[in-house]
C-alpha cells in the first residue's frame, strides 16, 4: 500500500481528502500545520505529498522544499484557493519546488483521480 501525507489545516477537508485516499487504496498520514508535516516527513516513506498552499507555520512551498530534500522520489502536489494568484507571486519558489501537479480549490475529486493516475500513484 502506498503512503500518503496530507498537509490541510481545514479538518473537514483534510478528513474527506483521506477517505478519497484510502478509496484509491492509499495509507494516509495527516498535519494540520508546517511543524506536523515535517515531523512526520522525516518519521517515515511516502510516496505522495499532498498540501494546501496556507496553514499555520508555513507553507506548502516549505513543505515541499522539505519533500525534495528529505524524500526526493515522493511526488508532490499543491492545492489552493488562490491557485494562479500564490503562483504568480511566488514564481520562482514555485518554479523550483518542481510539483507534480496542482489543484484549484473546490475540485472535483475525478480531476484528483485522473491526476493521481497520471503521475503514477494509483494504477
Amino acid at each position: 500500500m502506498k503512503n500518503a501525507l496530507v498537509v490541510e489545516d481545514e479538518a473537514p477537508i483534510a478528513f474527506i481528502l483521506g477517505r478519497f485516499l484510502s478509496k484509491a487504496g492509499l495509507s494516509a498520514q495527516f498535519a494540520p500545520d508546517f511543524q506536523t508535516g515535517e515531523m512526520l516527513l522525516r518519521s517515515q516513506p511516502f510516496d505522495i505529498v499532498v498540501t494546501d498552499f496556507a496553514f499555520p507555520g508555513g507553507t506548502g512551498l516549505d513543505i515541499a522544499r522539505l519533500a525534495r530534500e528529505i524524500q526526493p522520489n515522493a511526488k508532490l502536489v499543491i492545492m489552493s484557493g488562490g491557485l494562479s494568484e500564490h503562483k504568480k507571486q511566488n514564481a520562482e519558489a514555485w518554479k523550483n519546488c518542481n510539483f507534480d501537479g496542482e489543484l484549484q480549490k473546490p475540485f472535483e475529486w475525478m480531476r484528483f483521480l485522473d491526476l493521481l493516475i497520471d503521475i503514477k500513484i494509483v494504477p
